[in-house]
């Protein structure tokens, strides 16, 4: 019964859960969503590499039209993550949140929706990923992948 009443408390499912909570309330800051803007991605992808303990890179998603705002790194049950946050023309905020992962260290990508936040959420080599988005997003799962494809050749 506990399992069924109790939100994930490691796992993919966990990770999924924490991205949301940040997308929440990062994404929808209009003043400061991000702790360091598009012209410091290089110091970010730094800073966050040396917080986190393996080398993170900001997934490219020109592609799906969204351009990088900028990221910062957020508290999380276990350790720092980075949440990265991105713009579209029209559109609310995607976000990507990574983290190490102590236990679905490969994961294959699963959907997943809380109220008003969908996410795509998988694990490789370790890290573990969760693009968000609001709920009426549609196009998710691809621009996952291009984030998975990227992930996977740096």
């Amino acid at each position: 019964m506990r399992t069924r009443t109790m939100p994930p408390q490691a796992g993919i499912g966990a990770l999924a859960r924490e991205a949301g909570y940040s997308y929440r309330v990062y994404a929808s800051d209009e003043q400061r969503p991000a702790e360091m803007g598009a012209g410091e991605e290089r110091q970010l992808v730094s800073w966050a590499s040396r917080r986190i303990g393996s080398r993170v890179a900001v997934p490219d998603l020109a592609a799906a039209g969204y351009r990088f705002t900028g990221g910062r790194l957020v508290a999380t049950p276990h350790g720092p993550a980075l949440l990265l946050l991105y713009d579209r023309a029209g559109c609310a905020r995607l976000a990507v949140l990574s983290r190490p992962m102590d236990i679905d260290k490969d994961a294959s990508m699963v959907s997943t929706r809380y109220d008003d936040v969908q996410q795509v959420s998988w694990a490789d080599q370790g890290i573990g990923y969760s693009v968000v988005a609001p709920s009426a997003t549609t196009g998710l799962q691809p621009i996952a992948a291009a984030i998975r494809d990227q992930a996977g050749s740096t």
